[in-house]
């Protein structure tokens, strides 16, 4: 699932799975929109995501996942 950051400067995606491999990723990446830049995050989910539904809160300062 991807949304979205504060000011559309940003791209979060969060998790994703390899189905040739059956692997479920933990990862969290940040695409850096003006300068066409992909980053994975220091932090990562606990567990290995999948199916996740986001959307940016109502003053942009926060993301919210839900799903398995």
């Amino acid at each position: 699932a991807c949304v979205a950051g504060k000011g559309n400067k940003y791209i979060y995606c969060f998790g994703g799975r390899n189905d040739a491999l059956n692997v479920r990723y933990p990862d969290i990446l940040r695409y850096k929109v003006q300068q066409d830049v992909l980053n994975m995050q220091q932090v990562q989910f606990p567990l290995p995501i999948f199916g996740l539904s986001c959307a940016k809160g109502s003053k942009g300062k926060s993301i919210f996942c839900f799903g398995d």
